[in-house]
């Protein structure tokens, strides 16, 4: 069963199991709140792929999901998004990864405040690749 989970999330996010390859993060947001596992994986991978920095929240909530396979998705995606982990274990039992998951939580947090992060440049220095 947990192999399907795996193989359907891997299908979907790339692009076939006839389903379309490009989609918005408003079907990747629906994807993260979908009552099955395996749309659950497949749109927390397209996220990651994709760096989309606005499914941040979605995932975050995803690590306390009940699949062992999404949160593994969903850890893998934050990785690739913003560089973290936060020491987070998707394998652990969920009082052992409650910590992390604050840790998380407190960092989302201070990303959604407004004025500037610490770390990033001033805004009139505009947008440095």
């Amino acid at each position: 069963m947990r192999a399907r989970h795996i193989l359907a999330g891997i299908c979907l996010a790339l692009g076939g199991c006839g389903g379309g390859g490009g989609q918005s993060g408003q079907d990747i947001s629906r994807g993260l709140q979908s009552e099955d596992p395996s749309q659950r994986v497949g749109a927390a991978v397209r996220a990651g792929n994709a760096h989309l920095r606005q499914a941040v929240p979605l995932l975050v909530d995803r690590l306390d999901d009940p699949d062992v396979e999404v949160r593994f998705a969903a850890i893998g995606a934050l990785r690739r998004i913003t560089g973290e982990d936060f020491d987070y274990r998707f394998n652990e039992p969920a009082g052992r990864r409650a910590p992390a998951v604050g840790r998380w939580r407190q960092w989302l947090a201070r990303e959604n405040q407004p004025g500037p992060r610490p770390g990033a440049p001033p805004a009139s220095q505009g947008f440095q690749p």
